[in-house]
């Protein structure tokens, strides 16, 4: 009988991983698919908002162009089951990245561009530091039970 509980509360507590892992890849999915899309739409102002960082200057398009593909790639990695722990690694990098750029601007920019759309516009720079962490935590969150995940099928 203990045996039956332990494999029941394993099964559950797999589930619930599963779920969370999907949770976490879907709010990713949507996340740089909105962002996509808003700086895709609005290229030559992101592009132009990037150049006015002291970090980015004369590259802006470079980065631009690196930031819409790196998000596009998290996107396919999330999506395509297999290769999700390489998508969270994609989005833990990125959001580790943007969370640091946003640092950074805080502490040497006096005047902070902005060319966020919607409802990331409405947000100020320091509750953009404190959401691009939570997401860093999140993505590690992803990463930590994708690869978990992957261990226990190995072992079945």
């Amino acid at each position: 009988m203990k045996q039956y509980y332990n494999r029941k509360q394993f099964l559950m507590t797999r589930s619930l991983n599963l779920s969370l892992v999907n949770v976490i890849a879907s709010l990713f999915i949507f996340l740089f698919t909105y962002t996509g899309i808003t700086k895709s739409h609005k290229f030559e102002l992101f592009s132009y908002v990037l150049s006015k960082s002291s970090l980015i200057g004369g590259n802006a398009k470079l980065v631009a162009w690196s930031i819409l593909i790196s998000e596009s790639a998290a996107i396919l990695l999330l999506i395509i089951s297999p290769l999700r722990y390489y998508g969270f690694m994609t989005c833990a990098a990125l959001m580790a990245l943007f969370t640091g750029y946003i640092l950074s601007m805080l502490m040497t920019q006096s005047t902070l561009p902005c060319s966020c759309g919607g409802i990331l516009n409405k947000l100020s720079w320091k509750d953009h530091l404190y959401l691009n962490f939570i997401l860093t935590v999140l993505a590690v969150v992803g990463l930590f039970l994708e690869k978990k995940k992957h261990s226990k099928n190995l072992l079945q």
